[in-house]
């Protein structure tokens, strides 16, 4: 299913009020990011690249950034709703990689990170930043 943008946008604000957060305006940035990325590429649909942030059945295949871009959950670092006994299973974790060094497939998530800003960059013919809203604002002061 592919909604529209009225849809896209009712489903978010329903999924705030049972769950209230910042992640909603980080949503909101990333689908124009999404947006704004797509408009700068002649082969993407726009308005698609906006409502497909939102999680639909087919946004699942498009991971640009988060933890998702090698595409394998082992080497996810985003925020899990766990148990107690699992946080501390991960606490435990990080205590060990900061004392004996990093997940092997960090580095690899790196570079693909760059891969894909670099072929957005071409597709585009601007520097990413350049469409990422308040991203040059508020992150690289």
């Amino acid at each position: 299913m592919e909604p529209d943008r009225k849809t896209a946008e009712q489903a978010l604000k329903e999924a705030y009020q049972s769950n209230p957060g910042v992640w909603v305006d980080h949503s909101r940035y990333v689908a124009l990011a999404c947006e704004n990325i797509a408009r700068r590429c002649a082969d993407l649909d726009s308005e698609k690249a906006y409502i497909l942030e939102r999680g639909w059945e087919k946004a699942a295949q498009i991971c640009i950034s988060h933890a998702f871009m090698i595409q394998d959950i082992r080497t996810s670092i985003g925020k899990f709703d766990v148990s107690e006994e699992d946080y501390q299973f991960m606490e435990q974790f990080v205590d060990v990689t900061i004392r004996y060094g990093v997940h092997p497939a960090a580095i690899d998530r790196w570079k693909k990170i760059l891969e894909i800003k670099e072929y957005f960059q071409g597709k585009m013919g601007c520097p990413i930043y350049e469409v990422l809203p308040g991203v040059v604002e508020n992150s690289m002061k």
